[in-house]
């Protein structure tokens, strides 16, 4: 068993190149090894929280 976990912002860029807007997602996997193979038994993804709110940040 493995897990892995990431934070990966993806951002909306205008044909310019200039950033329009961008959001950061957390990803949390667990792994198994299942005949000699990985396989993702798990996956789970969320917004960051502002612990103040309690609300999701949308903005990055």
């Amino acid at each position: 068993m493995a897990f892995g976990h990431a934070a990966v912002t993806f951002a909306g860029i205008s044909a310019e190149g200039e950033r329009l807007r961008a959001m950061t997602r957390r990803f949390t996997l667990c792994l198994e090894k299942k005949d000699d193979a990985w396989k993702i038994s798990h996956e789970h993804s969320s917004l960051p929280i502002d612990m103040e709110t309690g609300k999701g940040i949308f903005t990055s």
